[in-house]
């Protein structure tokens, strides 16, 4: 599979379609789209077009459809992809126009047949002067030629040994369009066959031919508006005013599209009349019509690949425009083809993945959050703004690891987008995080002694184009994160860009709420399913024994840390699920000293202390901070069954615990808050 571009800088082509059916043919020819699930790129503000990306072959492409026909909508779009696309060096204008029957060198354009224009007239801009007007010049003396790339590019093509291949090529890639039409329009890109291929004399006009039927069109010099609606045949359009083509030597089988090159005149004007199609064809060498290459060539180099759906006459109809559309798309793939390629036809990709910790090989379940996670942390997910999402939960329920397997899962999905790592545990973690960012970016001036690590960093993922996930992990303590009057917090220096997106986690619920508003992921426990499946990883070994391990895990409270700490233990002591267990029930103090224990984990910080006990510890004194009420309610619980406790007990002695508040708080510091005060199911607070 190819790599996809790491930005909008990294695209060379565009191409540009007019009409829908134009678009539609084009898209079935794209080899692969780059924004199947959702737009990666974005545009530059102010840009009101919408693009679609993919690739043809190696070379990246973004397709635009214009809002309207005509050169001014098509140089605004032209000048708008520019501004977001700064990469670009060619753009491929495809569609349907209007031929001219024969060249001067009398060759015969057939319906279905493409032109390529080598430049483009702009017939219709000059000055009118009595019984004459005179055109102002051609576009390709007027504005900027196409590069020397794509004049040699063209120069080549037209040479007899290629153009055939090219012919042939454009025929081969017209049949997989053919092949690729969607089921519910099966015959849409098909040839609508030799006997619709009607050429009359210039001179013959499509209106009423029965001189009863209207009295307007009696008249030779006029016609009837309801006739310009009607078909040939309904109209008896005399077959014996049809100009002879060589075609009716070769029989009815589809013929294979010719490629012409030549000047192709662009005005604002559709041409629906033979006479004036012969004489501005003959005063400016045209071979063909149509409206919008004077509005791009101006602004992008550009090539003109259009497939002949009418004869620029006023017998011009829509029958062909679907088929003329697919010649088009197809030989504009051909030429992309042969389109010259370079050494940087395209940058290696520019992204960095700064996680401290490894993928852990013992992550389990979770299945549902990280669904959730990857549909909104991404930065494509919201083109608008920088994407804010918060895990919350409990010290100890995996939000760490939630957010790790995530950010592995972000770079293996989503190959431009960088992922950066930032513990918020205190200001020097945070800066340290941003000095490393700042050093693999290259930021210049990060190693100074008196850089202001923290805003460089900011300033450089706010301005940068590619896109990128930064978590900010342990983000608990609101007033570090949020600051306060005297002293900014660490959401100051947080980058802001429509191509980022921030994944924080915190136990704090106001930290969340205040941070993200609405996209807060709510972390719970483990099921028991998931909750054995952890403890059988970290014994290393497969047991039969699972009624006692899932009454352990039920014991922990299902919590990640408690059970990874548990198997820890177990595994280092040769330790049974079992007697583990009965340990845990023997007493208080023994089951604190348990969970007291100290246990290496890969997937936490060294200065860290894992002990389910110590984390536990840390959220108390975070609520007892924030919440005082909360505490005093903490502490008198823990004196309480764990189970059933009359909310009349907590409002009447609340107001007298003031006399053994310090014996209530020696006892839960000393079990960190780890146990309800008495063996049983550990609990964290909860009451019922």
């Amino acid at each position: 599979m190819a790599t996809r571009p790491a930005s909008r800088s990294d695209f060379r082509v565009a191409i540009v379609c007019a009409l829908l059916r134009e678009y539609n043919a084009v898209s079935l020819l794209i080899d692969e789209f780059w924004d199947e699930d959702g737009d990666p790129y974005g545009r530059a503000p102010g840009d009101p077009n919408c693009y679609r990306t993919g690739r043809i072959g190696d070379i990246d492409v973004v397709l635009v459809q214009l809002s309207d026909m005509g050169k001014v909508s098509a140089a605004s779009a032209a000048a708008s992809v520019r501004s977001s696309y700064p990469g670009l060096e060619l753009a491929l204008l495809t569609g349907i126009c209007g031929g001219v029957p024969r060249t001067d060198a009398g060759e015969e354009i057939l319906l279905g047949d493409v032109v390529l224009a080598k430049t483009v007239v702009q017939y219709d801009l000059g000055k009118q002067y009595p019984g004459v007007f005179q055109t102002r010049i051609t576009v390709e003396q007027s504005f900027d030629r196409p590069t020397k790339k794509v004049r040699n590019l063209l120069t080549l093509l037209e040479t007899d040994l290629l153009r055939e291949k090219l012919e042939r090529r454009t025929a081969a890639i017209l049949q997989e369009l053919q092949m690729a039409t969607p089921r519910r329009q099966p015959a849409k890109y098909q040839y609508p066959g030799a006997a619709l291929d009607k050429l009359y004399r210039s001179g013959y006009r499509h209106k009423h031919h029965r001189p009863a039927e209207c009295s307007m069109c009696a008249d030779p010099h006029d016609t009837c508006e309801p006739s310009r609606n009607q078909t040939c045949h309904e109209l008896g359009c005399d077959d014996a005013s049809l100009v002879p083509r060589e075609r009716e030597q070769r029989g009815p089988e589809p013929l294979a599209p010719l490629l012409f090159f030549g000047r192709i005149g662009s005005g604002d004007t559709v041409v629906k009349s033979g006479e004036d199609r012969d004489r501005i064809a003959k005063e400016h060498c045209l071979i063909a019509f149509e409206m919008e290459g004077a509005g791009i060539w101006d602004e992008i180099p550009c090539i003109i690949v259009k497939g002949v759906c009418d004869y620029a006459d006023s017998h011009k109809n829509k029958r062909w425009q679907d088929y003329a559309a697919a010649t088009g798309a197809s030989a504009m793939k051909a030429l992309l083809e042969r389109y010259p390629k370079t050494d940087e036809t395209r940058s290696p990709p520019r992204r960095h993945f700064i996680v401290p910790f490894g993928r852990s090989e013992r992550f389990v379940g979770r299945h549902t959050i990280l669904h959730q996670l990857l549909q909104r942390i991404p930065p494509s997910v919201h083109k608008d703004n920088c994407q804010r999402t918060v895990i919350e939960g409990l010290g100890g329920v995996g939000k760490t690891q939630a957010a790790l397997e995530a950010a592995y899962r972000v770079r293996d999905e989503h190959a431009d987008c960088s992922v950066f790592w930032v513990p918020a545990v205190d200001t020097m973690s945070f800066e340290n995080a941003y000095r490393k960012i700042g050093q693999t970016l290259g930021i210049e001036g990060i190693d100074d002694d008196d850089a202001d690590i923290k805003t460089l960093v900011k300033t450089a993922l706010g301005a940068s184009p590619g896109s990128w996930l930064m978590v900010v992990d342990n983000a608990d303590d609101i007033e570090l994160v949020f600051g306060s009057n005297h002293s900014p917090g660490l959401t100051d220096y947080l980058p802001f860009s429509r191509n980022g997106s921030l994944l924080l986690t915190t136990r704090n619920h106001k930290v969340a709420v205040r941070f993200a508003q609405r996209s807060i992921i709510a972390l719970a426990q483990m099921d028991q399913t998931e909750g054995v499946e952890l403890l059988q990883q970290g014994l290393g070994t497969q047991t039969h024994d699972t009624e006692s391990m899932e009454r352990l895990v039920d014991f922990l409270g299902n919590l990640p840390l408690a059970i990874r700490q548990a198997s820890a233990y177990m595994a280092e002591i040769g330790m049974s699920a079992t007697t583990y267990l009965q340990r845990c029930h023997s007493s208080s103090k023994t089951l604190i000293k348990l969970l007291s224990k100290d246990f290496d984990d890969q997937g936490r910080y060294k200065n860290i202390k894992n002990p389910i006990a110590t984390t536990w510890l840390i959220s108390f004194e975070h609520i007892a901070r924030d919440n005082p009420s909360a505490a005093r309610y903490l502490r008198f619980i823990c004196f309480l069954a764990e189970k059933n406790i009359p909310l009349s007990i907590l409002v009447t002695n609340l107001k007298g615990l003031a006399v053994g508040r310090q014996l209530a708080a020696g006892r839960q510091a000393r079990a960190g808050l780890a146990a309800n005060g008495k063996p049983g199911k550990m609990t964290q607070g909860r009451i019922g």
